[in-house]
């Protein structure tokens, strides 16, 4: 079966804790666009995180469920599963890809934050 990926849009959250700025290089979401055979879909909230040494850590998207009234705690309930593990680990490489080009470049540019960078390419 033909398969496509490519990375549409990065999201970069910005820290909202000093903890995540001490472990985090950079964090955010993003969507990418997959075809699969006769079918095509973008999938959104992929969470991405990039520690100081550069490397990067992805999450598939989830959604949250809970109820505080009805006492339910969140549970993460996966959107989207895919049979193949290939599937999700094609997508994965494609990410990691776009994102380490990210890194290369912002640390030939030095002195700026990857996370600002990101965030001025969102904003264009």
């Amino acid at each position: 079966m033909k398969m496509q990926v490519s990375v549409n849009k990065f999201y970069p959250e910005e820290f909202r804790r000093k903890s995540d700025a001490e472990k985090y290089h950079s964090k955010g979401t993003c969507e990418v666009h997959l075809l699969l055979g006769p079918i095509e879909m973008d999938l959104k909230n992929i969470t991405y995180r990039i520690d100081h040494e550069g490397k990067v850590s992805l999450k598939p998207p989830f959604r949250v469920h809970s109820n505080k009234k009805a006492g339910i705690k969140p549970k993460l309930v996966p959107s989207i599963v895919f049979k193949k593990p290939s599937i999700w680990g094609q997508i994965e490489q494609t990410i990691k890809s776009e994102l380490s080009k990210e890194i290369e470049i912002s640390t030939k540019c030095n002195n700026e934050c990857l996370q600002l960078e990101l965030w001025e390419k969102v904003d264009q």
